[in-house]
């Protein structure tokens, strides 16, 4: 199954939509675009909460290059699995030719390019989305008051101030403004859904009925502890934690439905087979195969 300079070229477009989903993050990020300026009230409770930083295990496990090496390792073993199957039912048939398992090498690592791409994909575009909404709505961090900095005696009659009144770190003041939606929150449960649901469709589990969804309650355990630890640190309130939440499942839940092949049956595969993957995609064995 060789590549066509057209499949070449399919790839290659793919393979940009990623640095384009990824853009308008690292736009905001890396420019100098300030944050929508929320009015607060200087004796507002809610934005009162001291700053705190995560513990190490927080910090390390809550990285996204985590993420990556989890996601990786999955679709490996995922795409691997059904490699030997295929494998072996070509060695049980007892007549299959040496092209024959070539193809199914090829479509091996077909598989895990398209599928680590869509993930990737998906990642990126929830990630931007969530940085949209950030530095368009401007929600307060619950710490945002001491790191503001104000240099007068905040009373009950101060009336509705803005940021520009506040004498902190640029840095600092400009992460404050950075509440709504907890991109965290977003990143990790896109993940944790994404990878639950790949491993329902390509882990055709024949050992002990358990295991399987063991390892997918793992991945969503892990999300809800890291998004809700974001609370527990007063790095946001637990509303921001929930859009983020709902943002990564409704992102996680249209790439693997809609825009992966991983839940359709063979033929419809087939026949719906897009940019450079071709009609063998490999669907998953059905439970009685």
């Amino acid at each position: 199954m060789a590549a066509s300079a057209r499949t070449w070229l399919l790839m290659v477009i793919d393979l940009i939509c990623l640095p384009i989903a990824i853009l308008p993050a690292a736009i905001l990020v890396l420019s100098d675009i300030q944050p929508n300026e929320s009015g607060f009230y200087c004796t507002d409770r809610r934005l009162s909460y001291p700053y705190r930083t995560g513990s190490w295990a927080h910090r390390v496990l809550g990285h996204w290059g985590v993420l990556i090496a989890m996601a990786i390792l999955v679709f490996v073993l995922g795409e691997l699995a059904l490699y030997f199957r295929e494998k072996r039912s070509l060695n049980d048939r007892g007549n299959a030719g040496q092209q024959e398992y070539s193809d199914i090498l090829t479509n091996f690592f077909a598989r895990l390019f398209k599928n680590t791409v869509l993930f990737f994909f998906g990642l990126s575009a929830a990630i931007s989305v969530a940085y949209i909404a950030k530095y368009t709505v401007g929600e307060l961090r619950p710490y945002f008051l001491q790191v503001c900095g104000l240099n007068f005696t905040c009373t009950s009659n101060t009336g509705l101030l803005f940021p520009n009144v506040c004498t902190g770190d640029k840095h600092s003041m400009e992460s404050s403004k950075l509440g709504f939606v907890s991109g965290h929150a977003t990143s990790h449960f896109y993940t944790a859904i994404y990878l639950a649901l790949y491993i329902q469709a390509r882990w055709k589990w024949r050992g002990p009925w358990l295991v399987k969804p063991a390892i997918q309650a793992a991945f969503v355990a892990f999300a809800v502890w890291h998004s809700y630890s974001r609370v527990a640190i007063y790095h946001h309130d637990i509303y921001e934690v929930n859009r983020g939440i709902a943002l990564g499942v409704s992102f996680a839940g249209v790439m693997v439905l809609f825009v992966s092949d991983l839940f359709w049956d063979r033929a419809a595969a087939a026949s719906r087979a897009r940019s450079w993957y071709v009609a063998t995609v490999g669907a998953p064995f059905g439970e009685d195969d």
